[in-house]
């Protein structure tokens, strides 16, 4: 018995100095690995439990209220203000008629209105299209239509404006919000008389109670290559598996994300914005996202 106790244990000690000094990347694969089955672990937890990134995102505002969580130029927001201004887009919207599972679409550049624009539409249970800022005449148009968006969301910027203006007789009855205080483009809404008029109360849960992983969260169109943009559709299953891509990275509670993607594209969105919050529930602290205004190339 000895014997062969001896000999296996003098195996293992060989395979054990072998991979050390000839294969030493195999450590650090095992442990990627279980980082990975971790985040795993986790994604499947909230699947469990039907819980998705604006449910994660709410009892982040409950533990860390205070937390900056967004850096933008020489602005910073906490959760307890991105989740107020969440609060009040959802009731503005509510306001107008919107309803669970409709279609918004949103045309911004990065600039923190759209992080709780985004979150204030999943507290209400809307499906939203994601605009590539740089579209214009025939390719917009084809994005609006192709995602059936009953709304559309245009940042403050002239060009954003301009470039709606251009197609705005061919978009059919799409109604359209702007991020501004007086009416720049003809029969638009201005949205922020609403938003200052609007609750900073909770929103019930029932808007989004009826909720399925198989649901369609967010529509993201590619670049448009070979031809016009297509949508793809994004559901809260896959949206909530992004927001667990960063878990094995090694990221601390002092990291802060530095995001130059523009928001419409699905690595800025879903896994900068759903990282921000998901690994600020799993960390002892929380890291924060800093986001840039983005250039075209």
């Amino acid at each position: 018995m000895l014997p062969v106790l001896a000999t296996a244990l003098g195996a293992a000690g060989v395979t054990y100095l072998g991979a050390k000094y000839f294969t030493p990347w195999v450590f650090e694969d095992i442990k990627m690995i279980k980082k990975f089955k971790f985040s795993l672990d986790q994604y499947y937890k909230c699947a469990k439990e039907n819980r998705f990134l604006i449910d994660i995102f709410e009892s982040m505002v409950l533990k860390h209220p205070d937390k900056v969580i967004l850096r933008y130029e020489d602005e910073s927001y906490t959760f307890r203000q991105i989740n107020d201004r969440a609060n009040q887009c959802a009731h503005a919207f509510l306001s107008q008629g919107v309803k669970p599972g409709d279609v918004l679409a949103i045309m911004m550049q990065n600039e923190p209105q759209f992080v709780w624009t985004y979150l204030g539409f999943l507290k209400i249970g809307v499906q939203l299209g994601f605009i590539n800022f740089n579209q214009r005449h025939k390719t917009l148009v084809h994005s609006i239509k192709s995602c059936e968006a009953q709304y559309l969301i245009v940042g403050a910027d002239p060009e954003l404006e301009n470039a709606v203006m251009e197609i705005q007789d061919e978009i059919g009855n799409v109604k359209i919000y702007t991020y501004t205080s007086t009416q720049t483009i003809p029969k638009s809404t201005p949205l922020v008389p609403i938003l200052e008029k609007s609750e900073l109360s909770p929103v019930e849960i029932s808007y989004r109670s009826g909720i399925k992983l198989t649901d369609a969260s967010v529509f993201i169109f590619t670049s448009g290559t070979t031809g016009l943009p297509k949508a793809a559709i994004v559901t809260h299953d896959k949206a909530i598996k992004g927001c667990f891509a960063m878990w094995s990275c090694n990221l601390t509670s002092e990291d802060v994300l530095y995001e130059p993607l523009p928001m419409y594209h699905s690595a800025a969105a879903l896994i900068g914005v759903g990282n921000m919050i998901t690994l600020g529930e799993y960390l002892a602290k929380v890291f924060d996202m800093y986001m840039i205004h983005h250039f075209p190339c």
